[in-house]
Parts: C-alpha cells; structure tokens; sequence
C-alpha cells in the first residue's frame, strides 16, 4: 500500500485537495486535525462549524499525541485502495521530531500565494473569533508574540481599534505566518530525510488549475501505480472550491489583492512577512512579490 503525508498549513484549498483525491477510486486522503474521509470533508456552513468545533479542539490535542501509525490506522481503505495519506491533518512543523526513515510514505508541502493565503485567514477569523474563544485566544497570543510593540505602534498612527475583530484577524492572519517560517525551517534541516520521501513543494495555484500538475501529483503520491487521464483530471478541476473563508468573491491576483489593500493592512503584512523573512522562501518557489519591499 503506497503511503503518503501532504503538509499544509490551511487556508489553501486543502480540503478540495483531500476531497478530490479521495473522488478517485484507488485513493483515500483524509483531511485536518479531525482525520476525517468522504462526506464530513464537504463544506461546512457557520451553523455546523458552530456545533462542531470542539471536534477540531479535540483534533489538535489529538494530532500532538497521535503517532503516524494511529494516523494512517483510522483511515477507512477498500480492497481497490492503492493509495492512502492525508492532506493538512500535519503541517510540515509537526513532523520536525519525527524519524522519516522509520516510515515508507511520500512528503509532500502544499502552498499557497501568503497574499492570498492571509487573506483567506483574514476571512475565516473573522467569522471564528465570534463563537470559537480557543481560536480567539491562540490568534491573540501570537500577535503579542511576535508584534506586540509593532502593533501598538501601527495602531497609533493609523487610528486602529486592535480589538476591533476585523482589525485584529488581520493582523493575526498575519502574525500566523509565524507557523510558514516554522514549516520552511523544517524543510531545511530535515532536507536529507525528506528528499528520500520524494519531497516537494506545490502549489495550490497549479493543482487547483492546471491538468497536468495535478497528474503529475497524483503518480508522485502514489509512486506511479495511479494514472488519471486529462479527462479525469478536468473533471475534478471544474468541481470549484469549497470552504471559501475570503469574504470577498474577487478573483484576482495576489499581487493585484495586495494592492487593494488599506494602508495599514500593507505595512502590517510587510512587517510580519518580513520578520519571518517569508519573501525570499517563497520567491525561491517561484511566487512574483515584486510588489512587497
């Protein structure tokens, strides 16, 4: 049975990822910190995220005590499954203290533009920080932790209310970012391991858009036992997204999105992506952001 971890830090399609893949019949991918299959990865509305929300809570203590091995072991598989993993249910930070030699399964990260990625987040945290206080006091506490001066700062001269809830997503969106630097950092030291495991990094832009890349995705996780034809692969691609968190239906380019943004907002995601020093990864992966000094 071919094996596979896709790491992703969320906010970047990785639920239609998982939902997608397990729409082919040799393939079973789970999905978050729930490890959930089929069905439960549809979208969820704010009403059922509402009453489910412990289950994430509990999906987060559950994927720090969890080994791989319990991991794998609770996805459901069929005698036609030629393929098994999951997608967002480990960032690649996660698996930092683990021992890749002991596990035969593919790596893979799964990104997105951080332009567009914080402005998913800057969505979804909206709506989060309503009735989800965990979520509310994590995102707090890793503004104070990597900006706290900063931001008391940007406040006063821009006359921000920071507890005002659609001025602190922002900038906890962006202070989240925190997690990318942790993943990349990952990649680095561990890079001898992981290239054993067929590492790569991609992009949410091409998987969601582009046939061939997710071909080519899909017979690297499953180590070439799985071919779909184009026809396939179209098919899944005009399924559209689900679980939108943007509160905006605008499909532009990063780069135009960052342009779109108030003041405040630019000079907020310059400082943290900067402080993290994120640009330059994510210019080394191919991502323009010529347009962030």
């Amino acid at each position: 049975m071919n094996k596979f971890i896709v790491c992703c830090h969320g906010w970047s399609s990785s639920n239609w990822l998982a939902y997608a893949l397990t729409s082919l019949p040799n393939i079973v991918a789970s999905h978050s910190a729930k490890n959930v299959v089929g069905e439960e990865m549809k979208e969820q509305s704010l009403d059922n995220l509402r009453r489910t929300i412990q289950l994430y809570h509990q999906g987060y203590e559950k994927r720090d005590r969890r080994t791989i091995e319990e991991m794998f072991h609770e996805i459901p598989i069929t005698s036609q499954t030629l393929a098994v993993g999951s997608v967002h249910v480990y960032r690649l930070r996660d698996l930092k203290t683990v021992s890749f030699e002991d596990h035969d399964l593919v790596i893979t990260n799964y990104v997105r533009n951080p332009i567009d990625l914080v402005w998913s987040g800057y969505g979804q945290l909206q709506d989060l920080f309503l009735f989800d206080i965990n979520e509310l006091w994590h995102t707090t506490g890793k503004v104070l932790d990597h900006g706290k001066e900063y931001v008391y700062d940007l406040a006063n001269r821009h006359k921000l209310d920071i507890g005002n809830y659609e001025v602190l997503a922002f900038l906890g969106a962006c202070a989240i970012m925190a997690g990318l630097k942790l993943d990349f950092d990952c990649a680095e030291e561990k890079s001898k391991e992981l290239s054993k495991k067929s590492f790569q990094h991609f992009k949410m832009e091409e998987l969601t858009t582009n046939a061939d890349a997710l071909k080519r995705f899909i017979k690297l996780i499953s180590r070439n036992e799985i071919s779909i034809t184009e026809s396939q692969a179209n098919d899944i691609l005009v399924r559209g997204a689900l679980n939108k968190h943007r509160h905006d239906t605008i499909p532009i380019r990063g780069e135009d999105r960052f342009m779109m943004f108030k003041d405040w907002q630019k000079e907020a995601f310059c400082y943290f992506l900067n402080k993290f020093n994120l640009k330059h990864e994510y210019e080394g992966l191919g991502y323009d952001l010529s347009c962030i000094h």
